[in-house]
């Protein structure tokens, strides 16, 4: 019998949530930012363990040295004003990152009322670094 396939791990990361990587403490987001990215990152994890492909690995600000995942994605929610309705996505720069946040952003563009307006950057990271697990 073949065993089953092997569950990826997604980091996601809820920007701006203590405890904060170190060198970053006193970087406490735009108002409201914090709690926000708190709750889509709640949802997120929540449709990840839904599906038996993946295996979520919820984090605050800091992100323990050692942890491993197979993609990651870092939420934050810039200020912008209050009739902004656009996102983007920053990511690590591999191709397994890319598509998971293409495929995010399909979701979010399909948010009733929702411009449409989005944007999917790759930020570059160093695999030791301590945002790029």
């Amino acid at each position: 019998m073949p065993s089953p396939p092997t569950k990826r791990r997604i980091l996601v990361q809820a920007g701006h949530n203590k405890p904060l990587q170190p060198g970053h403490l006193s970087e406490t987001g735009a108002n409201g930012e914090a709690q926000l990215v708190a709750r889509i990152q709640k949802r997120l994890v929540a449709i990840l363990q839904g599906d038996s492909r993946f295996e979520p690995l919820s984090m605050p600000g800091k992100i323990p040295g050692g942890t491993k995942a197979d993609a990651a994605l870092f939420l934050h929610g810039d200020g912008a004003g209050p009739t902004a309705t656009g996102f983007s996505f920053g990511f690590p720069d591999a191709a397994v990152n890319k598509k998971l946040a293409n495929l995010i952003a399909a979701e979010f563009a399909k948010i009733p009322g929702h411009s449409g307006a989005t944007s999917t950057n790759s930020q570059a990271c160093a695999p030791a670094g301590p945002r790029c697990p």
